[in-house]
């Protein structure tokens, strides 16, 4: 059996030794009390223990601030990757058919928007000031429609 010896602090006695005032109900004043020979942690002036780094700790420390700037970064350039450019092509246009209203051709060629903005936005590219089309009339569509609609209903 292994035993370890557990040896205590040595105790330091103030200049002021004096007998202990135990058993006396104001306490003694604070040079009665014993004090250690060292501190267990360098006070800094605010009296909290200061940082100490190893040189690994160090290490650990830099390594994960690079991580965390590589992580960053690599987030910012699959974002930025993704960011749709504005086509430089033409715009997207219909042929408007028999029986075909501004709503039918914005429900049909956007249909994941609201269609009062998209009627309002195919009146505002073409310069159309009412609601009545004619069949072979052309419409620019806005850039953002067609996207997921099959491509006949497009004619690009």
């Amino acid at each position: 059996m292994v035993t370890t010896s557990f040896r205590p602090p040595r105790l330091r006695r103030t200049p002021f030794d004096r007998p202990s005032l135990a058993g006396h109900s104001y306490g003694g004043s604070a040079f009665d009390r014993p004090v250690y020979d060292r501190p267990r942690f360098n006070q800094a002036s605010t009296g909290r223990p200061s940082l100490r780094l190893t040189r690994r700790g160090r290490l650990v420390v830099l390594g994960f601030f690079i991580l965390m700037a590589s992580l960053a970064s690599a987030i910012l350039l699959a974002t930025a990757s993704r960011a749709e450019s504005r086509e430089t092509g033409p715009a997207p246009s219909v042929v408007v058919q028999p029986h075909d209203t501004l709503w039918s051709i914005a429900t049909r060629t956007s249909p994941r928007r609201d269609p009062y903005a998209a009627v309002a936005e195919i009146k505002k590219i073409n310069g159309i000031e009412g609601y009545v089309v004619h069949p072979g009339q052309t419409l620019e569509l806005p850039r953002d429609s067609c996207r997921s609609v099959r491509i006949g209903s497009c004619y690009r």
